[in-house]
């Protein structure tokens, strides 16, 4: 038996726009093994997000998937109904999403949603305390708990969870609607309310984001000593290289929606091989100084009507007719490393 927990092939998406529609992702692959911790790293508007949204089935409406596979633990989700999507959402992967703003509900304080959250992971999936219920008391009023736990328990867990995210004061932020939080208190809510029940996958898009420098390094490292305790996977998106690099076994390099260059960590940062790695690598502020990177020359591909051939030969130092006409596939270089590049 496989122990691929998420397994995408040839993935191929975008948007429809009023300029048409934007090919965003381009015949992305990428594998995840049971207890493995994976890095996806890339600038922004290189189609992270969108591969991570494409897996729990959490796209925009005017997302298009325009052929590909997304396997979860061997099922195709890209064929899943929506009864099966709410399965793999409550009980298969867990989020944490890059806008805490968007993701949480500007209607009920925090203690209220993180309860629900507690209570739908539940092995029945239910949710005694859904705040929908609060609108019809008089009709539940004869209804019984049935051994389900009551406020107070998950009062004092969502406490706990607040606290082990490194909030201050977590009985006013469970006291709290989210626009009276900070970004980086809402964002820390936000990784408390995955935290709460961790499945067999954990996605974490940019989760350090709003966090201090300070809180990063410990945020980071709860969530990983949580999921080596249980043996879980996680994909970790990120721009923070340095987060990555301590984090993750695998790294994955996306430029333009593709795959550029997969390797581990240690082999990424030691002897990156493809020009777009090496040049995202030298931009790592550096402690012993030396100045400032010039950075990456040119913009990321316009999807409307992207490049042909290789997305990255229009900012490439080393690119050739080769690179304007043909996109290139990932071969392998050296044992466990895979280089999208004619130059290979």
């Amino acid at each position: 038996m496989s122990d691929k927990i998420l397994e995408i092939k040839n993935l191929n998406a975008g948007y429809e726009t009023y300029r048409g529609v934007s090919h965003v992702l381009k015949n992305f692959n990428l594998e995840v093994e049971k207890g493995e911790k994976i890095g996806v790293i890339g600038e922004s508007g290189c189609g992270k997000t969108t591969t991570m949204q494409s897996v729990n089935q959490i796209l925009p409406s005017n997302a298009v998937i325009k052929g590909g596979e997304i396997n979860f633990k061997g099922e195709n989700v890209l064929k899943m109904k929506e009864k099966e999507l709410m399965k793999l959402r409550k009980k298969g992967v867990n989020m944490i999403p890059q806008d805490p703003s968007a993701s949480l509900n500007p209607l009920y304080k925090v203690e209220t949603q993180l309860r629900d959250v507690l209570e739908i992971s539940t092995e029945d999936g239910t949710s005694y305390y859904n705040p929908f219920m609060n609108l019809f008391k008089s009709k539940f009023k004869n209804l019984k708990n049935d051994g389900r736990k009551d406020k107070d328990y998950y009062r004092e867990k969502s406490l706990k969870l607040l606290e082990d995210v490194k909030l201050s004061d977590p009985e006013r932020v469970l006291d709290s609607y989210p626009f009276q939080l900070s970004g980086g208190m809402k964002q820390r809510v936000c990784i408390a309310m995955s935290l709460a029940s961790l499945k067999d996958l954990l996605i974490a898009d940019e989760p350090t984001t709003n966090l201090d420098v300070t809180i990063q390094h410990q945020v980071l490292n709860l969530i990983k000593n949580l999921l080596d305790k249980e043996n879980l996977s996680a994909i970790l998106v990120s721009q923070a290289l340095g987060a990555v690099k301590k984090f993750v076994d695998k790294i994955y390099v996306v430029y333009g929606g593709s795959v550029v260059e997969v390797g581990t960590t240690e082999t990424i940062f030691d002897d990156a091989f493809h020009p777009y790695t090496q040049g995202l690598i030298e931009c790592m502020p550096k402690l012993t100084g030396g100045g400032f990177s010039e950075g990456i020359a040119g913009q990321t591909p316009e999807y409307v009507n992207p490049p042909t051939g290789c997305r990255f030969y229009p900012r490439c130092p080393n690119s050739s007719n080769e690179c304007k006409n043909n996109t290139p596939s990932l071969i392998e270089v050296e044992k466990n490393h895979f280089v999208a590049c004619e130059g290979a």
